[in-house]
This record gives structure tokens, C-alpha cells and sequence, in this order.
């Protein structure tokens, strides 16, 4: 799937499961049928694009009615405040910020990813 440039979201039954069960926002009260032919864009992010990185998540992005994904390796689980930072705004990155527990991270705005 990394490969492909968009996809139907029935492919991302092996990341999701039952897709309408993992629905959030405005996709939440769509039924599993209509959800499966709903096609997405695979978005890849230049920052995290590594060969040897194991993608087992997928996130959904659903901006305006259009519908991407990000695959990634994991979510964290806990929140954490960035004690630094500074806007970028260059396409997609909105600021890099510093957290002491992970280092330096990039922050994107996932609707910018459908302009490129």
C-alpha cells in the first residue's frame, strides 16, 4: 500500500479491522459498505520516509470530505508538552518543537498535504 498513490479504505481492514468501529468525526455514522468505497490518498511525509521502519498504523485524515492516510509505526500514548518552538511553515510542517522525553518533532497540518 506504501507504494500506491490512493487507495479504498476496505484496504485498511489489516490496520483497522471493522472500519466503522474505528470512525471518528464526520465518518463515524457512515456504514462499513459505503466506508470501504471511499478512496484516499497515501500520503507520504519526507521527514519520516525511512526503508526500514516498520508502518503498523495507519491514520485516517478526513479534510473537507477529502480522505488521506499516514502510515505509521506507532502513537504514543501519552501526551507530552513541548518546552520550545519555532514556526516553520514550510508546505505541510507548521513548527519543529522540542520535547525533552523525544527529542525534536515536527508538527504538520494534515489538510496542507492535499495541496502538493
Amino acid at each position: 500500500m506504501l507504494d500506491k498513490e490512493k487507495i479504498y479504505l476496505k484496504e485498511l481492514k489489516g490496520f483497522l479491522g471493522k472500519l466503522s468501529k474505528n470512525m471518528k468525526g464526520s465518518l463515524r455514522q457512515v456504514k462499513e459498505k459505503n466506508l470501504e468505497k471511499i478512496e484516499a490518498f497515501v500520503f507520504h511525509l519526507p521527514l519520516a520516509e525511512k526503508k526500514e521502519i516498520e508502518y503498523n498504523e495507519a491514520v485516517l485524515i478526513d479534510c473537507e470530505k477529502r480522505y488521506g492516510v499516514i502510515f505509521v509505526s506507532e502513537f504514543l500514548d501519552k501526551v507530552f508538552l513541548p518546552e520550545k518552538g519555532e514556526k516553520i511553515q514550510k508546505g505541510e510542517i507548521e513548527a519543529r518543537v522540542f520535547i525533552p522525553e523525544l527529542g525534536k518533532i515536527y508538527l504538520i497540518n494534515p489538510c496542507a498535504l492535499f495541496n502538493r
